[in-house]
């Protein structure tokens, strides 16, 4: 009986001691963060313009190609030359390797030039996307949208209103022109709108309006909350 007694108890204790555990972590802000840190993939972009670079096509092993590392898991690679105009093909190689067959692995992406043009190209290794110059047109780091408002205080993201402090920076992982940022937002009413940049120059509100009010975020219950800017429309959900 005594000993049945000291199990209830132990018991008792782990589960009160998992609750406050739980309720500790759940109230910790939640930042745009991504599941790794993916420096040390190597990521090569491979095809039939690699000669044009002084190297072989569909070169594997290049490293004339790989693509430098700039964060939250995303590569970038610029031609050091002008590629001739024409068409071509390409995916990108991880770790000197076909494994799964590249990216993307259901088969090679194209690319024209009507032109003889320098390149760049973007592989974001979170969302398996990938693309080019010719199709895509990233906004500017010193103009990625960031979310400003009352909202940052409460999310551990600079002084509320203050786009120069708020850390709370939109990033585009599937390069459609759609931005994001996931936050963990505590129980609340919140007002926010997104800024391009850390001023006021150019911020955006309800509807997508240049300027315009400010938008309205009530949160019944502490939960991860996704924010959406459309680059195309200003839109923000």
């Amino acid at each position: 009986m005594y000993k049945k007694l000291l199990s209830k108890k132990f018991t008792s204790f782990i589960m009160s001691l998992l609750l406050v555990l739980t309720a500790a972590f759940s109230s910790m802000p939640f930042h745009n963060v991504y599941a790794a840190d993916n420096a040390s993939v190597v990521a090569n972009i491979v095809g039939d313009f690699q000669d044009q670079l002084g190297d072989s096509n569909w070169n594997i092993d290049s490293n004339i190609t790989i693509m430098q590392y700039v964060g939250n898991g995303l590569y970038e690679f610029t031609t050091p030359t002008q590629l001739k105009a024409g068409s071509y093909q390409y995916k990108v190689a991880l770790n000197h390797s076909w494994n799964g067959g590249g990216v993307p692995s259901q088969g090679n992406l194209t690319l024209n030039l009507t032109n003889d043009s320098y390149v760049t190209f973007w592989f974001d290794y979170n969302t398996q996307s990938v693309t080019d110059s010719t199709k895509y047109t990233p906004i500017s780091n010193d103009k990625l949208p960031r979310l400003v408002g009352t909202i940052q205080s409460a999310i551990g993201a600079g002084k509320d209103w203050d786009p120069g402090t708020s850390t709370a920076i939109m990033i585009d992982d599937n390069f459609d022109n759609v931005y994001s940022y996931t936050a963990h937002i505590p129980k609340g009413d919140y007002q926010y709108k997104v800024t391009l940049g850390n001023t006021w120059d150019e911020n955006y509100g309800a509807n997508g309006v240049q300027n315009g009010s400010n938008i309205q975020l009530n949160v019944i219950n502490d939960a991860d909350i996704t924010f959406f800017y459309d680059a195309n429309t200003h839109n923000i959900w």
